[in-house]
C-alpha cells in the first residue's frame, strides 16, 4: 500500500526547562482512533476526501498544541503525487460488429483498457469465447478451439485456478492477438497487467475488460449462466461466427495526490537548532479495498484501519501534545 507520513519534528530540547507534562490518557487515544477509523472517513484512502478529513483533523490537533507548520508555503500540509495503477488514455475505443450491427463501447462504463503492449494502431480480429480461459493438465478450455489471430473472451479470475495475468499469457501463447475479460466491475483498471504484473511483451497483443451488460449485448449469452457453466469447465457456444472486434487501447499512469501533515516543535539549543527528531505514522489506509485488502466482507466494504494505522497516528497526536 502506498502510504504517506504524518509527522512532527522536534528540534533538540537540550537546555529547555523541564516542566511537568500531563500524562497521556487512554481515553484521548481512543477518541482519535474512533474518529480516524469511523465510516465517515471511508477508510482514508490515499488522495480521497476521507484522507483529506483525516489530515485536517491532525492539523487542528497540532495547531491547538501550539506547534508550528512545517509543510509547504507556511502550511501544515505537504502534497505529493502517488502513482496508483492505470487509467484509459484519450483515444481508446472498442467496437464489436455482429453482422451489420455495430456496438460501440463506452470507455469507463462498457470497457476499460488494462494492457496495450506497445501498440499504437487499432487491433482487429474475430471474437472467440473460451470461458474461464484455463489451459492445464486438469482442464483445457481451448480444446478444439482455433484462436490463432483472434481475440479471446474470458471470465476474470476469482482466485480459483489462474490469475488474470496467466490467462492473458495463455491466450497469447495460443496465438490470440488480444483478450477481453468479461464481467469485470467498474474500476476494472485494477486488472493492471503492466509493470510487475506484465504479460508477455508484444506489440501485437492487447487486453481490456468489458462489463457484464456489454458482454450480454454482443454475445447473446446470459452472463450469469455462462459464468456458472464456465466455472465447471463447460464452455457455452460463444459469439456469432461473424462477430469481430476493433479496438484501440491506451493506458496511462493514474496519479493520486497524497498529503503529509508536518508540524514542528522548536527547541532552544542554538548549537543543535538544525537537527531534528522525526516522529511519524501513516494516516492513510486502503479505503474501500482499492488496494492491499487481505479479506473482503460483503456486508461492509469500508476498511476502517483502526490498527493500520489510526492507532499510530493517535499516538503521534498525543505525543505532540505531551511534548
Amino acid at each position: 500500500m502506498l502510504t504517506h507520513v504524518i509527522a512532527f519534528a522536534l528540534a533538540p530540547l537540550l537546555g529547555a526547562p523541564q516542566l511537568p507534562a500531563p500524562p497521556i490518557r487512554a481515553d484521548a487515544l481512543r477518541a482519535h482512533v474512533e474518529y480516524l477509523s469511523s465510516d465517515a472517513l471511508e477508510g482514508r484512502f490515499t488522495g480521497s476526501e476521507g484522507e483529506r478529513k483525516a489530515t485536517e483533523y491532525a492539523k487542528k490537533v497540532f495547531e491547538e498544541a501550539g506547534l508550528k507548520p512545517g509543510g509547504d508555503n507556511g502550511t501544515f500540509f505537504q502534497e505529493f503525487p502517488v502513482r496508483f495503477g492505470i487509467e484509459p488514455a484519450p483515444g481508446s475505443y472498442l467496437r464489436i460488429r455482429v453482422g451489420s450491427q455495430v456496438h460501440e463501447a463506452e470507455v469507463g462504463k462498457d470497457f476499460v483498457p488494462v494492457y496495450n503492449g506497445d501498440a499504437a494502431n487499432p487491433t482487429t480480429g474475430s471474437l472467440v469465447f473460451v470461458g474461464e480461459g484455463i489451459s492445464s493438465d486438469e482442464r483445457d478450455d481451448y480444446s478444439g478451439i482455433d484462436v490463432q489471430g483472434k481475440v479471446v473472451v474470458v471470465f476474470p479470475s476469482s482466485g480459483r485456478a489462474a490469475s488474470n495475468r496467466a490467462k492473458a499469457r495463455t491466450a497469447q501463447e495460443k496465438g490470440a492477438v488480444g483478450i477481453l475479460f468479461a464481467g469485470t466491475p467498474e474500476g476494472a483498471g485494477l486488472l493492471d497487467l503492466s509493470g510487475r504484473n506484465a504479460i508477455l511483451r508484444s506489440e501485437n497483443f492487447f487486453a481490456a475488460a468489458i462489463s457484464s451488460d456489454f458482454f450480454e449485448k454482443v454475445s447473446g449469452m446470459k452472463f450469469e449462466e455462462a459464468r456458472r457453466q464456465a466455472l465447471v469447465g463447460r464452455v457455452m457456444p460463444g459469439f456469432p461466427r461473424e462477430a469481430t472486434v476493433e479496438l484501440k487501447t491506451g493506458t496511462q499512469p493514474k496519479t493520486l495526490t497524497g498529503r503529509n501533515v508536518i508540524a514542528i516543535l522548536p527547541g532552544n539549543d542554538p548549537t543543535l537548532a538544525n537537527q531534528y527528531i522525526v516522529i511519524g505514522a501513516h494516516i492513510d489506509h486502503i479505503g474501500h479495498g482499492e488496494a492491499g485488502a487481505l479479506a473482503r466482507d460483503a456486508n461492509d466494504d469500508i476498511y476502517n484501519g483502526a490498527d493500520d494505522n489510526a492507532s499510530g497516528t493517535a499516538t503521534v497526536l498525543e505525543l505532540a501534545k505531551y511534548f
